[in-house]
């Protein structure tokens, strides 16, 4: 909506594209405009969802895959996959 509306289209128009009142279009483009409402950059640890966040500490703490899948009730290749993409999303960040 956000991308719409910087891009000249009304908010009648958008209200109708997504099939919502013009109010409740306006209310998202405000809370949309709030402080800290922004994505957070690609490299930062926070772009990282929960569960990966969890498993890096766990993994900084010297915890084994066997350990962390028994935790978090998931096989030591799911964790292993999990890990796997935690590290290429680092990576691709710079």
């Amino acid at each position: 909506m956000a991308s719409l509306a910087a891009s000249g289209v009304s908010v009648a128009d958008t209200a109708r594209r997504f099939r919502r009142s013009g109010d409740y279009v306006e209310r998202v483009l405000q809370l949309a405009g709030l402080p800290g409402r922004a994505a957070p950059p690609i490299g930062s640890v926070h772009a990282l969802r929960p569960l990966e966040r969890r498993l890096l500490r766990w993994r900084a703490e010297g915890a084994d895959l066997g350990e962390i899948a028994t935790s978090f009730r998931r096989s030591p290749e799911h964790i292993e996959r999990v890990l796997a993409l935690v590290d290429y999303k680092r990576a691709r960040a710079g």
